[in-house]
C-alpha cells in the first residue's frame, strides 16, 4: 500500500511540473510556459532541447510566461541560461524581443540586472500575457509601450489583442 501511495505522490509531482513550449511559426514567436516546481536545471535543459528543432531560431521573438512557475531562478541559473543562449546565437546578430510575464515583484526588482545578460535581445517585463503578446506582435514596439503607459486598461473586455 505504501508503495502505491509513494508512486501516486511521485506521479502527482511529475505531472504538476512541466514545461509547455509552443512555436508560432507564422508570427515567429516561441512561447515558454513552465508550470509548477520544475527544477531550474531541468527547465533549462528542456528549453534548449526543444530549441534544437527550431529552424532559424535567431529569427524568433520569445514570450516567457512565468506566472505559474514555482521555482526561483537563482543568478547562477540566469548566467548559465545567458551563456547557453549566446552559444546558440553566435554568428547571428538579429535583434529579438523577449517578453517576460511574471507576477513576482522580486523578479521585477532583479530585471534591470538580468537584461544586460542578453545583449542582443530587447527584454520587457509584463504582468499581463495579452499585453506581452501585443508588444511582441506590434510593428512599433515603442509606440505600443507608450500606448500601454497612457492607457492602463488597454485590453478590451473580450480579451482580444488590439495592435496598432
Amino acid at each position: 500500500m505504501k508503495r502505491t501511495q509513494g508512486a501516486a505522490a511521485e506521479f502527482a509531482m511529475r505531472t504538476k511540473s512541466r514545461l509547455n513550449l509552443f512555436v508560432d511559426e507564422s508570427r515567429k514567436i516561441i512561447i515558454v510556459r513552465p508550470i509548477g516546481p520544475l527544477p531550474a536545471s531541468e527547465f533549462m535543459d528542456q528549453i534548449f532541447k526543444a530549441c534544437e528543432n527550431i529552424e532559424a531560431l535567431w529569427t524568433y521573438s520569445r514570450l516567457n510566461d512565468f506566472r505559474r512557475f514555482e521555482t526561483a531562478l537563482a543568478d547562477e541559473h540566469l548566467h548559465e541560461m545567458a551563456t547557453r543562449w549566446a552559444e546558440i546565437m553566435q554568428g547571428h546578430d538579429d535583434p529579438t524581443r523577449v517578453a517576460v510575464v511574471d507576477l513576482d515583484s522580486w523578479n521585477e526588482v532583479r530585471f534591470p540586472n538580468i537584461s544586460p545578460l542578453f545583449p542582443k535581445d530587447t527584454l520587457c517585463m509584463f504582468t499581463d500575457y495579452h499585453e506581452a503578446m501585443g508588444w511582441l506582435m506590434a510593428s512599433d514596439s515603442e509606440a505600443y509601450l507608450e500606448h500601454l503607459r497612457n492607457n492602463p486598461v488597454a485590453r478590451p473586455d473580450d480579451f482580444s489583442i488590439q495592435i496598432s
